[in-house]
């Protein structure tokens, strides 16, 4: 009774867009995308402005590349520093320092754990969270816009071809 404490409410710190983002990737898909054959997708979301960023990927494998494409993106477009990069700036002083003290939050799937993807977080001096596995609700952002992006493409799938039923109905009843 005595020794129980309140817990305290953590505070948020105010944080610049993508300074902390969660990662996720989905797939593989049934049928490869018309437009890069890609069976796989990576999802980075904001935790700040809940802004979504997809990459696609033929292979599952693509994960580290796709992530180092997304961190050079976040360092060239929202550096963490008060001042914005110049692009000489840039080229001296690295993308490591742009974005230096960012945060990763991933799931433990194999191709996070990976000694080259620690190697490219610590390359550009990111941390990285990771939550146990099966536990989605710790990645909840990222799982809720996966499916709501899934539900999206399958509403618009149906209702395509819906209208094509449609369409083939009315032609036939005149």
């Amino acid at each position: 009774s005595d020794l129980k404490r309140k817990r305290e409410p953590e505070v948020k710190k105010q944080l610049k867009p993508w300074e902390f983002q969660y990662a996720d990737v989905s797939g593989p898909f049934k049928t490869p995308s018309i437009h890069g054959g890609f069976k796989y997708e990576a999802q980075f979301v904001c935790r700040e402005t809940n802004s979504i960023k997809m990459y696609g990927m033929v292979r599952i494998s693509d994960v580290y590349k796709v992530t180092e494409q997304h961190l050079t993106w976040c360092a060239k477009n929202y550096p963490t520093r008060s001042k914005p990069v110049t692009h000489i700036q840039y080229e001296r002083d690295g993308i490591s320092d742009a974005i230096k003290g960012s945060t990763n939050r991933t799931d433990m799937a194999q191709y996070y754990v990976g000694a080259q993807f620690q190697r490219l977080l610590d390359r550009y001096c990111i941390k990285h969270e990771q939550t146990s596995g099966y536990s989605q609700h710790r990645t909840g952002v990222v799982e809720r816009s996966f499916r709501t992006i899934h539900e999206s493409g399958r509403a618009m799938r149906a209702a395509r071809d819906m209208g094509d039923r449609k369409s083939t109905r009315l032609n036939s009843s005149h």
